[in-house]
């Protein structure tokens, strides 16, 4: 026995069902072009948005390859500035080393 949800269900899914066969039936009736003309203006809006997709997909992975490279040389100069500070320090603690061994 099937509960009220999967009745709604299977009513909303066999509705889309005949949308479908109905649509196609319409625009099969209705269209100016024949069907070869229809197959080529289908493969070619098909091509059109799969080089879009590409297009858009190069342009984001080279904008975050430069972010990217942005951020490393960015943590790099942040690096060899502790280094240098580190080297200062150093310098400066065995200075006072070197200080009091004399005195």
């Amino acid at each position: 026995m099937m509960c009220d949800s999967e009745n709604k269900l299977s009513n909303f899914v066999g509705g889309l069902v005949m949308g479908g066969i109905i649509g196609a039936v319409i625009t099969a009736l209705t269209t100016p072009f024949s069907g070869e003309e229809a197959q080529h203006e289908v493969l070619n809006a098909y091509n059109t948005g799969i080089q879009g997709t590409k297009d858009s997909f190069n342009d984001l992975s080279h904008d975050a390859k430069d972010k990217a490279q942005g951020i490393l040389n960015n943590i790099k100069d942040k690096a060899y500035d502790v280094a240098v500070r580190f080297e200062e320090l150093a310098n400066k603690g065995a200075g006072v080393l070197i200080e009091d061994e004399i005195v």
